[in-house]
């Protein structure tokens, strides 16, 4: 019998993802993890997934994700777009996309690595040319 998609397994395919220099990471039913970034799109070395898989790997990333605290008591939340996002801190910040796919749901995560070095930004003045 297959063990259905965990946490710690899901959240090490985000980390190596983010270690190999992955921009996305790719859950379908039917078919193997997929990865995309440097080098191209390729498999991660894990079984066939599931729909079973990919609806654990949904419930993770909304567990994971956040209402800011200025909107938790709103009395008007549903007029407000929440964004399906959640931050390893110091890591990534990762948006979810969620899409109907045969045999369940697919789960894509685009990986958004903060700046190494942030460089300062500066407006420049009115009339210096830039």
């Amino acid at each position: 019998m297959t063990r259905i998609l965990d946490e710690t397994t899901f959240m090490g395919m985000v980390r190596y993802s983010l270690a190999t220099g992955m921009d996305r990471l790719v859950l379908r039913p039917g078919f193997r993890p997929m990865v995309d970034g440097l080098g191209g799109p390729r498999e991660l070395g894990w079984r066939q997934v599931t729909c079973e898989d990919t609806d654990a790997a949904a419930g993770i990333v909304l567990e994971r994700m956040r209402v800011p605290k200025r909107m938790r008591n709103s009395e008007l939340d549903a007029a407000r777009e929440l964004f399906p996002l959640f931050e390893l801190p110091g890591e990534a910040l990762i948006e979810a996309e969620f899409e109907a796919a045969r045999g369940g749901i697919a789960v894509s995560l685009d990986l958004i690595r903060p700046l190494e070095q942030p460089a300062e930004i500066e407006a420049p003045e009115p009339g210096s040319g830039c």
